[in-house]
């Protein structure tokens, strides 16, 4: 049987990637990049828009 403890730490791991990966796609496609993870970007997409910014 797995340990809890080895169980929790995988979750958190995967989370904190997840949470890394969108902030990170979100600030790149506000600086003109795509969102390069089709899954993430639709996952943000239904919580958050992000319009693209007039280059200054």
């Amino acid at each position: 049987m797995v340990p809890l403890f080895l169980v929790l730490v995988i979750i958190v791991a995967f989370s904190f990637q997840i949470m890394l990966t969108s902030l990170y796609g979100l600030l790149m496609k506000t600086n003109g990049y795509p969102f390069w993870i089709p899954l993430i970007r639709e996952g943000v997409g239904l919580f958050l828009e992000v319009q693209y910014m007039a280059p200054v």
